[in-house]
């Protein structure tokens, strides 16, 4: 088997391959066996019948047909493998004609797995810069630890910004059907009611109503208004205001193990601190990331960036859906179809995509790509969360592809600890200690 490769952008390759007719021979002989059993011949048996016999009852090009597809995808994976390449999608075939004592010539076009020429990713390194936290800061956080420990208390005084209300809506839809009576509470101010209903309740005391025209979206969460407009009415019932308990040592004991106000101070000044500072490890870790990345060359496949963006579409999708947005609305609102936001999201795509390859480049050239053992780990671990039996778990993990996802996975792992241990000063938090390597 002769075999040439032409590149093409987009990490593709055009296989020119040709198979002498003496290496075809023991494809066309298992063509032999399986026309054998599948064909009736008189006087024989299945699977029993001379080769000569078969192919006076079938003929050669019948013969050579039931050999051609076993033969090319055989002939093409040697290929692929001779010249290093790993598909990722399934290839385009252009066969020749297949003739008896004559050379079989066929072209293979796949995308593959691109390079990756990673940058001098250790001369790499980020400065840490954490928010300077001030007494403005703790005494925010300690008014939010204050508020927790409000207490909820009916005040008779017109609704303003804050309170907690307790109402009722009734009216008509335009085309005249009731809208049936629904009790709603929240917070004003804060989004939990509808901002029509928010604004008419304001300056409101306990036991005063209010009337309103209002629209409903398409997409309403109440499914038998969508789209309509009603005249509603709306009962105030009952108003409530936060009570803070008084900032004093009494409080600091009861909020946390600090014994004065002036600990806990100390010790929120002390966590505020620490989460700054793991905020710009985060931060630090990820220029170091973008700054690799962008400093590296691959030719994406197509394909992987396509799929990306599906990937990402179908996401966004499940967001809107969870929180009770209608795809087609949202799609309206943003003045695109469906396929303009994908095109909108292939940027993105690519770039998701071309950081996980730079991670695991990174891992591998670093010696950090995980062995059996690490993965083997890491599947007990999945096993251990995923609620099925482990031995159904393991079934459906230890299938090649998902071991390698899950190899993949830990290599981006590891190549991240690497960078935040080299990249990022030595004040940083440590890494955890990587996967071991595969030997």
């Amino acid at each position: 088997m002769k075999a040439t490769c032409e590149r093409t952008p987009g990490s593709r390759v055009v296989l020119e391959i040709e198979v002498p007719p003496e290496e075809a021979a023991p494809d066309i002989q298992d063509a032999f066996r399986r026309l054998a059993r599948q064909v009736k011949i008189p006087g024989f048996r299945p699977g029993k019948a001379p080769a000569a016999i078969i192919e006076r009852a079938l003929g050669r090009p019948r013969i050579l047909q039931e050999a051609l597809n076993p033969l090319v995808s055989r002939v093409y994976r040697e290929a692929l493998t001779e010249q290093g390449f790993v598909a990722v999608e399934a290839p385009a075939f252009e066969v020749g004609a297949f003739t008896d004592g004559e050379p079989l010539r066929f072209t293979a076009a796949v995308a593959i797995r691109p390079e990756v020429r990673l940058p001098d990713y250790a001369a790499v390194h980020v400065p840490l810069e954490p928010k300077e936290v001030g007494a403005e800061d703790v005494e925010r956080a300690l008014q939010d630890l204050r508020r927790r420990r409000a207490a909820w208390v009916p005040v008779e005084a017109p609704a303003a910004d804050g309170d907690l209300v307790l109402l009722t809506t009734t009216g008509l839809l335009t085309a005249g059907q009731r809208v049936a009576e629904r009790r709603a509470e929240g917070v004003l101010g804060s989004g939990q009611l509808r901002p029509q209903i928010d604004a008419a309740v304001r300056g409101l005391q306990p036991g005063a109503a209010a009337e309103l025209d209002l629209a409903f979206p398409e997409d309403d969460p109440v499914v038998a208004v969508r789209g309509q407009s009603a005249h509603l009415r709306v009962q105030l019932h009952e108003i409530k205001r936060q009570e803070l308990p008084a900032l004093d040592d009494a409080l600091a004991a009861d909020i946390s193990e600090a014994q004065t106000l002036e600990e806990l101070r100390a010790e929120l000044g002390n966590t505020l601190r620490q989460r700054a500072e793991a905020d710009a490890a985060r931060v630090a870790l990820n220029t170091a990331v973008d700054r690799i990345v962008d400093a590296t060359e691959v030719d994406l496949p197509e394909v992987w960036v396509a799929r990306g963006a599906d990937n990402l579409l179908a996401d966004l999708q499940s967001r809107l859906a969870a929180s009770r947005v209608a795809f087609p609305a949202y799609l309206e609102a943003q003045g695109k179809t469906a396929a303009q936001l994908r095109d909108d999201l292939r940027p993105a795509a690519a770039r998701s995509v071309k950081t996980s390859l730079v991670l695991e480049a990174l891992a591998r050239d670093a010696g950090l790509w995980p062995g059996d053992p690490a993965v083997e780990a890491e599947i007990e671990r999945q096993a251990g969360k995923s609620g099925l039996q482990p031995s159904h778990y393991r079934r459906l993990a230890d299938r090649p592809d998902n071991r390698a996802a899950i190899a993949s996975e830990l290599a981006r792992t590891a190549a991240l600890q690497w960078l935040e241990a080299h990249a990022l000063p030595a004040h940083a938090q440590p890494a955890p200690e990587p996967a071991p390597a595969a030997p």
